[in-house]
């Protein structure tokens, strides 16, 4: 038998990996503005137990993990990466250069962005998704929830329909 607890009763462990220097010229203490969005996620979803990394990357780190685990051979604003449901364990990557291109194209402030993008990578760790219309559209209202208690706008104002 293995003295190894890979899990404790009440661990709530959030860890914040800087890892491209273009996210240290925010006007935000990084670390915290991830604790807080996050945190507030898990409180509100009831996860009371979890192990979770954030990682704020550059674009061509991200496109490597998009291209390896989802066959997509581009940047992309945001990854989750779930290993373990109960208790719950997995990663959230952040890419900076879209999401400072995206938050500059949908005229949004970057900070209102990069939370809606944290609570949508949180989100499909919880298990949420939009490959179908239905999903697209249970995982948005949560999302306008949970950006509304930071005082942030529907990020969807504007668009047709849901983002499948």
């Amino acid at each position: 038998m293995s003295s190894l607890i890979p899990f404790e009763n009440n661990l709530k462990e959030l860890t914040v990996h800087i890892k491209d220097k273009e996210w240290n010229g925010l006007d935000l203490d990084l670390k915290k503005f991830t604790s807080k969005i996050i945190k507030y996620v898990l409180e509100h979803e009831k996860k009371e137990i979890y192990e979770i990394s954030v990682s704020f990357v550059n674009d061509a780190v991200i496109q490597q993990l998009n291209f390896k685990y989802r066959g997509n051979n581009k940047p992309t604003n945001v990854l989750s990466f779930i290993y373990n449901v109960k208790p719950l364990y997995g990663d959230i990557i952040l890419a900076y250069n879209t999401i400072l291109y995206e938050s500059k194209e949908q005229e949004k402030k970057l900070q209102d962005h990069l939370a809606h993008l944290m609570i949508h990578g949180t989100l499909h760790l919880l298990g949420y998704d939009h490959e179908t219309e239905k999903e697209a559209f249970v995982m948005e209202e949560l999302e306008k929830k949970l950006l509304n208690y930071f005082s942030i706008s529907n990020p969807y104002i504007g668009e047709e329909m849901t983002s499948v």
